[in-house]
């Protein structure tokens, strides 16, 4: 758990007509109902009011409500009309809010088959998000791990997991965490020319029975290690940031450290 969230004073307002990469945060848990959108909105609100130019994604495909924890109204135009071409541009669908300096990007008014993008149309929305001109973009995403929203995790600079002390939300989340290694993984396999040793080592049969993301990297180490070293370095830069949300008393807050460790 990190007792800065963010270093602001890297981050200056976007001011004029300047528009320099946006720093994008995630928000994704194992779970529903753990917070994500509490946290997302607040994280939102926070740095709108810090003046930074913010613009929060509900990508909460198939079940949006971020638009409920800001306290909007369902807004006319949403991610599938940019996804399905009837928007010229992603920033065409933010819609200013409430709140100065916050606009939304609502998934309220979506299709039923926005909850299952191809790859082609997953790929054109993430290519808009990172030119989106903004301070910050806060993805709020949908719980679980589809491949989709590992993806748009897997995207951002700043990554946050959000917990509840509940052994449920615990087991989930470290299954959201460990699915983000392997995906992350599965990224530079034929870079790296990995597949065929990543492949063997998971086999059910072979002697390393692999069933931590520490683990496989120590086994392709021992089978490859210079692969394996190279492997290691990459994905030294998946951090994760943890968010135990819902505490109530000391013994609570120990879960976190917990599952930190």
């Amino acid at each position: 758990m990190s007792a800065k969230l963010l270093d602001l004073d890297k981050h200056q307002p976007i001011r004029g007509g300047s528009s320099p990469a946006s720093h994008i945060i995630a928000v994704g848990g194992g779970k529903g109902g753990i917070g994500k959108s509490f946290v997302s909105t607040n994280i939102a609100i926070f740095l709108a009011n810090m003046g930074f130019n913010t613009i929060i994604v509900d990508l909460d495909l198939g079940a949006a409500n971020t638009h409920t924890a800001l306290g909007e109204s369902l807004t006319k135009v949403g991610l599938s009309d940019f996804v399905n071409g009837r928007a010229s541009s992603l920033e065409s669908v933010a819609t200013p809010t409430q709140i100065n300096n916050l606009r939304l990007i609502s998934g309220c008014n979506d299709e039923v088959d926005m909850a299952n993008l191809d790859v082609t149309k997953r790929s054109y929305l993430m290519s808009s998000l990172y030119s989106l001109p903004a301070d910050y973009i806060i993805l709020d995403l949908s719980a679980g791990t589809h491949q989709s929203t590992i993806d748009f995790f897997l995207m951002a600079q700043t990554k946050l997991v959000v917990f509840t002390p509940e052994p449920s939300s615990i087991e989930n989340g470290y299954r959201f965490m460990k699915a983000s290694f392997f995906r992350k993984i599965k990224r530079f396999e034929m870079q790296m020319g990995l597949k065929a040793s990543i492949d063997s080592i998971m086999n059910p049969n072979s002697r390393f029975n692999i069933k931590t993301p520490a683990e496989l990297i120590t086994a392709l180490k021992e089978v490859d290690e210079v692969k394996g070293l190279g492997l290691e370095t990459i994905m030294s830069n998946l951090d994760f940031k943890i968010v135990l949300n819902q505490t109530r008393t000391y013994k609570d807050i120990e879960i976190g450290r917990s599952v930190q460790s």
